[in-house]
């Protein structure tokens, strides 16, 4: 059986695509671990991990205040105690859907 060959053309052959310029994002806010950096988002990149160590080191216990700046301390203490897993629990528990009981097997062993 004649093995057929199929060409493609080579990357270098193709266009090269029209881009988009896009005009960088202004930094307009502070840095959310303290540290007073301007950047465009919440965190300038690489310190959202800062901030997280902060906060394993504030919950094992150490004292960070001689270490760190005012802002980036109370950044630290700020996230530490006002996390997403610091709310209050609830007064009530939460209403979960009930299950179908259990089909139960006859004696011929067919389920009903």
């Amino acid at each position: 059986m004649p093995q057929t060959q199929t060409t493609t053309p080579s990357a270098q052959a193709l266009p090269k695509l029209p881009r988009m310029a896009r005009a960088p994002k202004p930094k307009t806010n502070d840095c959310a671990c303290g540290c007073g950096e301007k950047t465009a988002r919440r965190f300038a990149p690489g310190h959202d991990s800062k901030l997280h160590g902060r906060v394993l080191r504030i919950a094992a216990g150490m004292d960070l205040s001689g270490i760190l700046s005012p802002g980036e301390l109370e950044a630290a203490i700020k996230a530490a105690t006002h996390g997403p897993n610091r709310e209050e629990p609830a007064t009530e528990p939460r209403k979960t859907k009930k299950r179908a009981p259990a089909r139960q097997a006859d004696a011929s062993g067919a389920a009903a």
